[in-house]
């Protein structure tokens, strides 16, 4: 979490608001001028407070003990609170708050050398003690406890992610209250170290929207508690922070990506972006600031959740980084506009500078103007590999669209892209539990193992497997064939015709004669209840990623009836003279981590146009080239071209759309009103009706339709819409896929009446009728595009 600032005292900055309030700035989306104020945000904060509050449980922070993070967080914002107000009774809420903790932490000292999440205690919990202590409100033995817990909560971590950084403001905020510390110079050494090793790439190594807005909140603390402030006003450090202001949309939504949920822990954002306004005295950071709060205060408020303080609890953690932005310095900036429009933002990959993050497609930032944007990197901590080239959010007339389907859809089936799948495999999604004793064949990019500078190496160890194994009912696991697979043939990793690899003292592998290949599978045992991991002794296997790209295996399970299996397939990769690599797959994702070749973006106008090129595309010889334009009208035409490889010969390809809802449909069109909710537009008026989208998919030989309602992974269950047909070794295949966007005025039927499309070798015409007027979208091969309209 980011962490207040202690370099301007709360009562002088409570002004901030009565300075920014002077400044309004004027947008003209769509030709309709809208004003917005300065955010109130000291308010927001006391009456969500306030809100969130209203039947505070100290019972439920108790069964909170195994993640301080919460109580500490809590004790924390109750002490800001006092500070803001002068209220009382905010000031005995951080203190029962950390009576909890410290009482709980005295009677049993376990607690304290191992809990979760460590690396976000130690800065709120010594936030809180400070407070506690100039209020005269410690007990006997509270420092001598704290002292005792922060060798613990200060270890050394050197990741340039969230985690790592705020750990090393932990230690910061440690060495500033107890520079007598017997480990105060570790920390130090600690912290310097990690500050070197991060600043060394000037960019974070995360690729999850609220993860990034917690590591740059980190970041920008670190440097005050250490005097590195002057350091981020390097232009590389500072194009870290500009690529997520443009990757904004024009509503002022933050896109989904990664491990990340939509318009949630927006508050990390607000205080990014406000920091970044004074750091580089840059009006347009502010202006970002406003408009993520315009968005999200009325779109995603934080609200009381009944029945369960827990909740309630978490939801203070998420305000807290709101409360901070009042601790800043004033500033008399106004707020104005970035010069973003289409753009293809990049970032310092370790080991490769300037590698391609996001493609953008939006003629500028003003509300109402359409916004796409799609994955290019898929890498780093809390990534989903299986993004790239897809489209992770979309909007038109400052509604979304589509944005991404929450933290747990990896599988590349559950993105907006072309699918290529095996004949033999489910299209275009995967049954969640497979029947016993079926066998299901698993494949794994090995490029989704690595990163940064390890894809330019030429060799890399296969070291381990582990499985992790949990059931609610007893079955036995098999797995078989495990391999690799790529340009050199196959490579055969462990046939499993032995136990060899495979010891543990409790003795659950046995040999089947169930078997994929050969005579035997290795049998694993699995204890009901438990959630176990069965490590081999490693197979140390080198290879290149020019030889073998994939890694293969199969598996099933041998139970009574059909049981849901819960399986994680981790990998271990020792890449040279680097770290070993985890990375969990999950079974029955579709993987894909295809190579980026190419990535450009361009706006005439109010048009935009982008091109992504990929490589290795689900087979290492496929390839997929995605043109799209968008028009100012929201309307999205992709054109997808897929060239199979000899591996691909016989597969089933085709564009896939998710949609949250269903409508109407034709023979080759999809109409969704979207999400059953209401939106808010960005003057904190709510939209009279959200548009519907059509998605329609030009016909060609060979070709269906369908769309699916798969239950998909992390709750959401959209409906996902396709066009499918087999593919050959060699011949190319070009799908064509329009999105418009229209009110409750027409009818669906009626645009995909209207909609031409003339698909030649050289060039696609698209052409779709909106308000009275023919739209003409023109794509050539090369790159060349064109947009007309004609009355």
């Amino acid at each position: 979490m980011p962490f207040i600032s202690k370099g301007a005292t709360l009562a002088a900055s409570v002004g901030l608001t009565a300075v920014l309030a002077v400044a309004i700035w004027f947008y003209y989306g769509k030709g309709n001028p809208a004003s917005m104020n300065a955010p109130d945000y000291k308010s927001y904060v006391i009456s969500t407070y306030e809100e969130l509050t209203r039947n505070l449980n100290y019972d439920a922070m108790r069964k909170r003990l195994n993640d301080p993070r919460r109580l500490a967080f809590f004790a924390a914002m109750a002490a800001d609170m006092h500070k803001l107000t002068g209220n009382a009774k905010y000031a005995e809420q951080a203190e029962k708050t950390f009576r909890v903790l410290m009482d709980e932490w005295r009677r049993n000292p376990e607690l304290y050398r191992k809990h979760d999440n460590p690396f976000f205690v130690a800065e709120p919990l010594l936030h809180a003690y400070a407070y506690l202590q100039s209020a005269g409100k410690l007990e006997d033995g509270d420092e001598e406890l704290l002292r005792a817990y922060l060798p613990y909560a200060n270890a050394r971590q050197m990741t340039d992610n969230n985690q790592g950084l705020s750990r090393a403001v932990g230690a910061a905020e440690a060495l500033r209250l107890f520079p007598d510390h017997p480990d105060a110079a570790k920390w130090k050494a600690n912290i310097d170290e990690l500050w070197n090793y991060w600043y060394a790439n000037k960019d974070l190594n995360e690729n999850a929207g609220h993860y990034n807005a917690i590591g740059l909140s980190a970041v920008i603390r670190l440097a005050e508690l250490t005097g590195r402030t002057q350091q981020l006003q390097n232009g590389e450090a500072r194009s870290m922070f500009e690529r997520y202001r443009d990757q904004l949309s024009p509503s002022g939504a933050v896109p989904e990506y990664g491990d990340d949920y939509f318009g949630s822990e927006w508050q990390a954002w607000i205080y990014v972006f406000e920091a970044a306004a004074r750091m580089y005295d840059d009006s347009s950071f502010l202006e970002a600031a406003w408009k993520t709060f315009a968005f999200h205060s009325k779109n995603y408020p934080l609200r009381y959740a009944p029945g369960s303080f827990d909740d309630n609890l978490w939801s203070v953690v998420i305000l807290y980084p709101l409360a901070e932005v009042l601790s800043l310095p004033e500033t008399s900036l106004g707020a104005s506009g970035a010069e973003a429009g289409s753009l293809v933002t990049r970032r310092n990959e370790p080991g490769r500078p300037g590698t391609p993050d996001k493609l953008i497609l939006g003629a500028d930032r003003a509300p109402g103007t359409p916004y796409v944007m799609s994955e290019l990197y898929g890498r780093g901590y809390h990534s989903h590999t299986n993004r790239i080239g897809a489209l992770l959010y979309y909007e038109a007339g400052g509604i979304p669209l589509f944005h991404g389907l929450t933290r747990h859809n990896r599988s590349a089936t559950d993105a907006n892209i072309v699918a290529l799948l095996p004949p033999d495999e489910p299209y275009p999604a995967a049954v969640s539990a497979p029947e016993p004793g079926v066998w299901q064949h698993e494949s794994i990019p090995v490029r989704g193992l690595i990163a940064g500078s390890m894809l330019d190496q030429e060799s890399f160890t296969l070291d381990a497997i582990t499985l992790r194994l949990a059931a609610n009912k007893p079955y036995t696991f098999a797995i078989d064939h495990l391999r690799l697979e790529g340009p050199a043939g196959v490579k055969v990793i462990d046939d499993f015709e032995t136990l060899a690899q495979w010891e543990r003292a409790d003795r659950p592998y046995s040999l089947g004669t169930n078997a994929v290949e050969g005579n035997h599978a290795l049998h694993v045992r699995v204890k009901p209840g438990a959630s176990l991991f069965y490590r081999n002794k490693g197979y140390r296997t080198t290879f290149s990623l020019q030889d073998y790209t994939t890694i293969k295996y199969d598996w099933t399970y041998i139970a009574a009836e059909r049981t849901d299996i819960d399986f994680i397939f981790r990998v271990t990769v020792n890449p040279t003279d680097s770290v070993p690599v985890d990375v969990d797959f999950y079974p029955s994702d579709t993987n894909l981590v295809p190579l980026l070749k190419q990535a450009e973006a361009e706006s005439r106008r109010k048009d935009s146009y982008g091109l992504i090129r990929l490589d290795e595309y689900y087979t290492f010889d496929s390839k997929l080239t995605r043109q799209m334009v968008l028009t100012e009208e929201g309307a999205l035409i992709l054109v997808d071209e897929l060239l199979p490889g000899p591996l691909a010969s016989g597969y089933t390809a085709g564009p896939l759309w998710n949609l949250y809802s269903l409508e109407a449909q034709g023979p080759n069109w999809f109409d969704s009103p979207g999400e059953a909710r209401s939106w808010y537009k960005p003057d904190g008026t709510e939209a009279s009706a959200a548009p519907s989208l059509l998605v329609y998919y030009a016909p060609g030989e060979g070709r269906t339709f369908g769309a699916v309602n798969v239950p998909m992974n992390g709750g959401m269950k959209p409906y996902t819409t396709f066009a499918r047909q087999t593919v050959a070794s060699g011949s190319k295949v070009r799908f064509v896929t329009l999105l418009i966007p229209h009110g409750s005025g027409e009818t669906a039927a009626e645009i995909a009446a209207s909609i031409r499309v003339d698909d030649r070798p050289e060039e696609t015409l698209a052409e779709f009728t909106r308000s009275g007027r023919t739209v003409r979208v023109s794509i050539g091969g090369s790159g060349m595009w064109s947009v007309e309209r004609v009355q």
